[in-house]
């Protein structure tokens, strides 16, 4: 953070509490610059084209897919979308984490082509759900899942 020649950014997510400590603490404050992202927010157009938070996720995932040259055509649509956001319980942070997860995992195998399987495994090993349980598998995803104790079991990660 202060070195020169071997740079570094300290990135601490999740954790407003923290963002309060920072601010007290004279040193810290003039080291760091607190970045607050609001939460993901689908729905606001009745389009999900027009949507302005289903194309920003969209374009994260084809950046990120593209980062990693993961093909993500065949799996990516407005379901897998609201998934997405669902499962992360409408965090930019923990998509991004879910997303590195999934294709580190499609490239690990050798996959070159992300499946909605990559996902699934991606969010159990993040999570303390029963393995193969997600949004991403549960065709009721909405009905079975409280995004509040979701959100509180994969804070407990």
């Amino acid at each position: 953070m202060k070195e020169p020649e071997w740079s570094l950014i300290l990135v601490l997510s999740g954790v407003p509490a923290l963002g309060t400590y920072v601010h007290s603490e004279e040193q810290l404050s003039h080291l760091l610059t607190p970045v607050h992202f609001d939460g993901i927010t689908l729905g606001k157009s009745a389009d999900p084209a027009k949507d302005p938070d289903m194309i920003e996720l969209n374009k994260l995932v084809y950046a990120y897919a593209e980062l990693d040259e993961v093909d993500v055509e065949a799996v990516v649509d407005v379901d897998f979308l609201e998934q997405l956001d669902f499962a992360c319980c409408s965090r930019w942070g923990l998509v991004i984490e879910l997303m590195i997860r999934a294709f580190a995992l499609c490239r690990m195998r050798g996959k070159d082509v992300a499946t909605l399987k990559m996902f699934t495994k991606a969010y159990d090993r993040g999570s303390r759900l029963p393995k193969g349980l997600s949004p991403f598998t549960a065709p009721d995803y909405r009905d079975i899942f409280e995004r509040a104790k979701l959100l509180e079991i994969i804070n407990k990660t």
